[in-house]
């Protein structure tokens, strides 16, 4: 099996091959396993090159986030899934950044930006057909198609509007009481985001009881991997107490994924404040520090965005307290104890 792994590696890739480990491994996988054996490369479609593509990826989240352009394009264009390679042409190019632009009969219009990350998904699996040799290297139908990023406006509410959101009362409100229970749970849930600094529903759908070590939590950003360190306030312990379940600060609340937990959180919290969600909170948390001239550094330390090695004891002993003044001084100002200059 070894010698016949490396001939089909010679065979496949050359001697002195520049395709990566992950390509060269989906290469000779498929050669033993027949896919495409009954193919010459011309006969290779679209569809089963990004499939290719996805599988030549580590990551769950990266393969997963390749497969939705996927199956928006192949709804989108007709006979997409059956097009060969070696039929796309400009004109076939021109017509799917039409169609991410503005949608058709069969798929609504993207937002700009959505169109963008969709056009440099497909320009991705092109170049991984050219590094396969599934196309030649000097064939670009998408040279020169672009869509453009657009700044994302802020999702920072203004005081009075996080206000609004934290004082809610559903029976004030004239809400039913069988309705009333989700919203009180989304309210407490953009508290609870507050008061840890802005945390990312990610994180804070997977803490522990565990996570929680002498009044302060401790854990690490799941996205970049920085350490959190934050004193927990009366207010986060009083909604902890009253949501922590199975050894999660949030169990009453968890559903299945992460992603579950915010979709719900959501749909309630869209009912209180008309097109917020939970991402809403971190970013108020950060503008309004702000706003109260907390530092930056100190802000995206709150946020646990990456800040460099900060490796000495003393010093993130002092960053560590100045963060807690911080956070104590945002939740103040929501409450009206304190206002901004």
């Amino acid at each position: 099996k070894f010698s016949r792994i490396s001939l089909l590696v010679t065979e496949i890739c050359g001697l002195k091959s520049s395709l990566s480990a992950p390509m060269i491994k989906c290469k000779v996988t498929d050669a033993i396993e027949g896919r495409h054996a009954e193919k010459s490369v011309g006969d290779i479609t679209l569809a089963e090159c990004w499939d290719e593509f996805v599988e030549s990826h580590d990551k769950e989240g990266t393969r997963k986030a390749a497969m939705i352009p996927k199956s928006y394009i192949m709804r989108a264009m007709p006979r997409a899934a059956n097009l060969r390679l070696t039929d796309v042409d400009e004109a076939w190019a021109e017509k799917c950044v039409k169609v991410l632009r503005n949608g058709n009969e069969r798929v609504g219009p993207l937002a700009q930006n959505s169109a963008s990350t969709y056009l440099t998904t497909l320009k991705s699996v092109w170049h991984f057909a050219q590094k396969r040799k599934y196309v030649p290297r000097t064939e670009d139908p998408f040279a020169g198609l672009s869509i453009p990023q657009v700044a994302t406006r802020s999702r920072a509410l203004e005081v009075e509007d996080v206000r609004r959101i934290w004082n809610y009362d559903p029976d004030k409100e004239g809400v039913t009481y069988a309705k009333s229970k989700g919203q009180i749970v989304a309210r407490d849930m953009f508290r609870l985001i507050i008061c840890l600094c802005g945390i990312n529903i990610a994180d804070l759908h997977n803490l522990r009881e565990t996570d929680i070590r002498g009044g302060r939590l401790e854990t690490d950003r799941k996205k970049t991997g920085v350490h959190i360190n934050i004193r927990l306030e009366p207010e986060a312990m009083e909604i902890i107490g009253k949501y922590k379940k199975d050894g999660y600060l949030i169990g009453r609340v968890r559903s299945g994924t992460a992603n579950d937990t915010r979709d719900k959180i959501n749909r309630k919290l869209k009912e209180i404040h008309p097109g917020v969600t939970t991402y809403w909170a971190r970013h108020s948390w950060a503008s309004l520090a702000v706003e109260l001239d907390i530092p930056d550094r100190v802000v995206f330390m709150g946020l646990a965005h990456k800040q460099g090695k900060l490796s000495d004891e003393t010093y993130i002993t002092m960053r560590n307290r100045k963060l807690d003044e911080a956070n104590r001084k945002v939740i103040d100002f929501i409450l009206g104890k304190g206002e901004a200059e």
